[in-house]
């Protein structure tokens, strides 16, 4: 049944966009094995945790099928990360996750159904709850798909249209990861050229002796804007619309200093951007409901 298909794509979102970590991102990118296999188990475990209830032995077989293929097609995008720009890069790589999970799900789960569970779970939804577990599922997956996936999607418009910019204001002009940052941090100073206080990769945060990290910037932006599109598809269930203004202003005031000529184009495409993924997300919900 389509419940098997719905927990398989639940699980690709929670590892493609939740569990994945910054850093692991920048292992990937420089082709570190360990984050490849690190990150495609987790996948696997993932979708073996929702799937085992429907048969232990399709839940293995589907989870290892899962697992392989992540790995080949995560390696494959981020070998080609030099030729392809971002956002087609991003495409090609959940189109191809999506193609093997639905071939894999049809070869495996299709067309037997799991009879058992809708029989014990029906009438429970029914006396409960006005949607089906495939409904409710159904909505989770639009819900996380504009607030986790839209993220990803916006990150790359940017990068796309304002290279330069979204760098900047990432604060991740260094792309090297961790590791390589301190190796190269550690041979300069050996050779004398800086201090271990120069290389640190930190901002003195003026008038304290405190410092601030590009990095947790980053984080905070991205933070933000999940914050604000649960909070518009929230505000469009409620019929509170014009409540979305109110985001809009507060987002203004909070970048009103760097708002000079190129980086206002570049911020007012981004949050259109986002409440855009938002809204029609809302709507979609709104009429399915």
């Amino acid at each position: 049944m389509a419940i098997t298909l719905y927990f398989a794509v639940l699980a690709h979102l929670l590892a493609d966009f939740i569990f994945q970590t910054g850093n692991m991102t920048a292992e990937k990118a420089a082709l570190s094995p360990p984050a490849f296999i690190k990150h495609s188990l987790t996948a696997g475990c993932l979708n073996f945790i929702f799937l085992v209830y429907f048969g232990l032995f399709p839940a293995i077989i589907y989870s290892l099928a899962i697992t392989l293929s992540h790995l080949l097609i995560d390696f494959a995008k981020n070998s080609l990360q030099p030729r392809l720009e971002k956002l087609s890069l991003l495409l090609l790589d959940q189109l191809f996750h999506v193609a093997s999970i639905i071939i894999f799900w049809f070869l495996i789960y299709h067309p037997a159904p799991a009879r058992e569970f809708f029989a014990l779970t029906a009438e429970f939804f029914t006396a409960h709850s006005p949607w089906s577990g495939e409904q409710i599922l159904f909505y989770l997956l639009i819900f996380l798909a504009a607030v986790f996936l839209g993220d990803v999607v916006i990150a790359a418009a940017l990068e796309k249209i304002a290279p330069g910019i979204a760098v900047a204001d990432r604060g991740d002009e260094d792309k090297g990861t961790a590791a390589e940052k301190d190796k190269k941090a550690a041979d300069m100073v050996n050779e004398g050229k800086t201090t271990a206080e120069e290389v640190g990769g930190e901002i003195p945060s003026e008038g304290t002796g405190r410092t601030l990290s590009p990095i947790n910037i980053r984080k905070t932006s991205r933070y933000i804007g999940i914050v604000e599109r649960i909070l518009v598809i929230v505000l469009v269930l409620l019929g509170e619309i014009s409540a979305i203004a109110f985001i809009f202003t507060a987002k203004s005031v909070a970048r009103f200093q760097k708002l000079d000529e190129k980086f206002a184009s570049y911020y007012l495409f981004g949050t259109l951007l986002s409440l855009l993924i938002a809204i029609l997300a809302g709507r979609l919900l709104l009429f399915l409901v």
